[in-house]
């Protein structure tokens, strides 16, 4: 180990980094992080991994201050990454916006979504916030396919920060690619981020952990909420769902004490919402793109109209395209990232209108 000084920030309160460097001989350029933990209440470490590299950065902090910003040491030194000690759910899951942007699996393609959101406005050609009070939603799988889970995750993080500056609003929902990498689950990880993590014998679910700085954030995100009249969630909600009369709130604090080991064992509401049928997976409305016929259609109503909604928008469909069903009661908004025929697609709410916008800057009225 050896410590190295670098700019002083009077802001930061911050003096010292100490850095770490381990490594066998490089074998690719990508480097992953950083992952962010608040050590011992007065300093900060930068994880970053590579092939037979890990380098961790710590710099010295005010142990008083409880949210601060600090700016990447390596090809992201430009970048500020906003981090607070401790991060809480917001008291209500229901939200009124002037308008709203809805987006599905993003599986960690970062260059695709910084692109589409300046495409569109959302951000400018800086990839900073741009879109005043309008919200814009991730409906969960940010976690998926892509070598770019953690720069997508910090860049929504920034977004939410300086969206709130402006009135408007980013939320973070959870999908279930994000409760399967939380938990260790890493089928679905980009085989290069694969093949890094298990050559290095590292686990790759502990960057995300309750302890960390981005497993702190995700734990505090909701996993539903309803948005201008509209259900809005990874998965569907089912009809078993409804036979439980949970609110919105409840749904969401039973997955969040299932990620933080808090729900009681065999705890019948923590099973269903952790299931098929619950919000993050559920996804017998549509299957690979076309409506579930054999459902009938007061199912949907049923939920409905037991939530006060118009319209659920989801994201476990598999369409190819944008677009609406059941007589505009649900929303298909995600694409399969994965395959090589299809670009990332949005849904858009101005008012009570809703269009598809495509990553070619087409608006088409639903």
């Amino acid at each position: 180990m050896y410590k190295k000084k670098f700019i002083y920030w009077p802001v930061l309160s911050l003096v010292i980094f100490g850095f770490m460097f381990y490594t066998k001989g490089m074998k690719s350029t990508h480097i992953d992080g950083p992952y962010i933990s608040w050590e011992g209440g007065d300093k900060v470490q930068f994880t970053y991994v590579g092939y037979d590299t890990i380098q961790v950065f710590e710099q010295a902090i005010d142990p008083a201050m409880e949210k601060s910003t600090f700016n990447g040491f390596l090809s992201d030194e430009g970048r500020e990454y906003y981090i607070s000690k401790s991060y809480k759910p917001e008291a209500s899951p229901v939200y009124t916006a002037p308008k709203a942007l809805y987006l599905g699996n993003i599986y960690g393609d970062y260059d695709g979504l910084v692109e589409f959101l300046k495409t569109h406005g959302i951000v400018n050609e800086k990839g900073n916030w741009a879109w005043d009070k309008g919200h814009l939603v991730f409906t969960g799988n940010v976690f998926g396919y892509g070598a770019d889970v953690v720069r997508c995750l910090w860049f929504i993080a920034q977004l939410e920060q300086e969206a709130a500056s402006a009135g408007g609003k980013v939320h973070m929902l959870l999908g279930d690619q994000e409760i399967k990498n939380m938990s260790g689950n890493i089928g679905t990880l980009n085989p290069t981020l694969y093949r890094l993590y298990k050559q290095m014998d590292i686990e790759y679910s502990g960057f995300y952990a309750p302890t960390t700085i981005q497993g702190k954030w995700l734990r505090s995100k909701n996993s539903i909420i309803k948005i201008n009249n509209n259900l809005v969630a990874h998965g569907g909600i089912s009809p078993e769902i409804v036979s439980y009369k949970l609110d919105l709130k409840t749904i969401n604090t039973a997955i969040r004490e299932q990620l933080t080991a808090q729900a009681p064992e065999q705890d019948s509401i923590a099973q269903l919402v952790m299931s098929s049928k619950g919000p993050l997976k559920y996804s017998s409305y549509i299957k690979d793109g076309e409506e579930n016929l054999q459902l009938m259609e007061n199912h949907v109503d049923s939920v409905l109209n037991y939530y006060d909604a118009s319209s659920m928008i989801i994201a476990t469909t598999g369409a190819k395209a944008v677009y609406s069903t059941f007589g505009n009661k649900i929303y298909a908004i995600d694409l399969p990232m994965d395959k090589t025929d299809v670009t990332l697609e949005g849904l858009l709410q101005e008012e009570d209108s809703f269009y598809r916008i495509t990553s070619a800057g087409e608006k088409i009225k639903i």
